[in-house]
Order: C-alpha cells, then structure tokens, then sequence
C-alpha cells in the first residue's frame, strides 16, 4: 500500500497493490457527513466520477416525474430504481423519498445534488 500526496499517483500503482489518496478519501466522507441521510456518495470509486446514492425530496421539482422527462445535467445518469432493486429506465418514476443510485461526471455533480434535494 502506498499513500500518495497529490491525485496524480498512478505511477505507483504497478509497485504496490493499493494506492490511496487521502484528501480525497476525507473528502468524501466529509461530504457524507455534512449532507446527512440524503447524499451519500461512494468512497471507493476510481477515477474521477462520483457515484450517489440519493433520495428525492419531497419539494424537489423532479419528485414524482418519469425520468424520461427529467432535465438532468449531460454527464450524469441514473443508475437504479427506487430501492436499488433494479436499472431505471426511462419509464422509472422518482418519487418522493426513494433512493437511487447515480453516476455524475465531477463538473455535474452539484446540479445532480440539487435537482434531487429541490435546491
């Protein structure tokens, strides 16, 4: 295992079985800590997306539309149905109070935050 000091350490990976990057890592947690129940955002995904997993909130303008309809921002997709049961399709309804799971590229993640939370 390596612990590297800047983002840019794969040139370790080919030497150790783990690199690990703690700034990112603490901020991450950081992330989870601060939003509570409704974001919660995966710690160990490599490179640069960041995956969530997120409730609808009641007063989001999304809540209760077909995600067909949805505007979410490009680089961002919806992974799973309410639950995490099953892939979300265009058909798939997001409720109020149910969790998905959603892949974001990192420049649109806060908009992806935003439209679930109704900020």
């Amino acid at each position: 295992m390596a612990r590297i000091t800047d983002a840019d350490g794969d040139e370790y990976e080919q030497l150790v079985d783990e690199v690990v990057f703690p700034e990112r890592a603490s901020i991450k947690t950081a992330v989870n800590a601060l939003s509570g129940s409704d974001v919660r955002t995966f710690e160990d995904i490599t490179g640069e997306m960041e995956v969530f997993d997120i409730r609808v909130a009641s007063e989001s303008p999304i809540a209760g539309q077909l995600l067909k309809d949805v505007d979410l921002p490009e680089g961002s997709l919806v992974i799973s149905g309410a639950g995490g049961d099953r892939s979300a399709t265009s058909e798939t309804r997001l409720e109020a109070g149910e969790r998905y799971i959603i892949a974001a590229d990192p420049d649109a993640s806060d908009a992806v935050i935003s439209a679930f939370r109704g900020e």
